[in-house]
């Protein structure tokens, strides 16, 4: 349930009922549901420092003015640099680039490569509980002008072991997610009838719980196993969705 999909150009691109060159989907939309389906893979690429990944993500729109649609995303690739590492603690940098891969018009993407450099943390403390934390700013190249915009994301996560055999762990985890929209505008529809333009800038928190299942310890190169299932909600009236829910399968050779 996003009231404003084309906010500041961040999930889709501006509404195309505006026409050329606003290269979004061509009615008024006033509600979406979506889910997106991803393969991501890293490696490491440099001793324990510094690693490449890349993101693969097939995505399904169901909107309530626009038509079904369901296709390629935005593809991004990146890397990763540890600036301070050691047993319980890292401090990264983190460079991500979107390539405009997926259609804007039916969706699927925003038609503009946008970067977005970060900082992760994490700290692992001796009783079983880690502590994680990112900053990161979401920054439009080439967005339709005035419309995209800024997009600055920090959150910080705790989560804490309560069982551990050898085996198998099970280790809930809280998280708090923001984003400040710094810049940019969105189109606000009551209905397809009662629009308006006004400035994208907010502020949307979201609420996360879920938990992480390690399912099998690393052994003979068979790699490690772990399953994350959670559940999100918007804390603010702005939002990206009201509700998700997300699930993790991960190997970790």
């Amino acid at each position: 349930d996003n009231p404003t999909p084309d906010r500041a150009e961040f999930l889709y691109p501006k509404c195309g009922c505006f026409g050329p060159p606003a290269p979004g989907p061509p009615l008024v939309e006033t509600g979406i549901d979506f889910q997106e389906l991803s393969l991501y893979a890293e490696s490491l690429l440099l001793s324990d420092i510094f690693s490449g990944f890349v993101e693969i993500p097939f995505r399904l729109i169901n909107p309530e003015q626009n038509r079904n649609t369901e296709g390629l995303s935005d593809i991004n690739v990146g890397f990763k640099l540890a600036l301070w590492a050691d047993r319980c603690s890292y401090l990264t940098f983190q460079f991500r680039t979107y390539i405009p891969t997926g259609d804007g018009f039916d969706g699927l993407g925003t038609e503009h490569v946008s970067l977005e450099p970060g900082l992760l943390f994490m700290k692992r403390c001796g009783n079983g509980t880690t502590i994680e934390g990112e900053l990161r700013d979401f920054i439009p190249i080439d967005g339709t002008e005035d419309w995209a915009g800024n997009v600055l994301r920090y959150g910080l996560g705790v989560a804490q072991t309560w069982y551990d055999d050898g085996r198998f762990t099970f280790t809930p985890v809280l998280e708090t997610v923001a984003w400040s929209v710094l810049s940019g505008d969105v189109l606000r529809a009551a209905n397809p009838t009662t629009v308006a333009v006004e400035s994208a800038e907010t502020t949307i928190v979201n609420l996360k719980i879920g938990a992480r299942f390690n399912l099998a310890p690393k052994c003979c190169n068979d790699g490690t196993k772990s399953l994350y299932v959670g559940y999100g909600n918007a804390l603010t009236g702005p939002r990206w969705y009201e509700d998700m829910i997300r699930a993790e399968y991960r190997i970790t050779y």
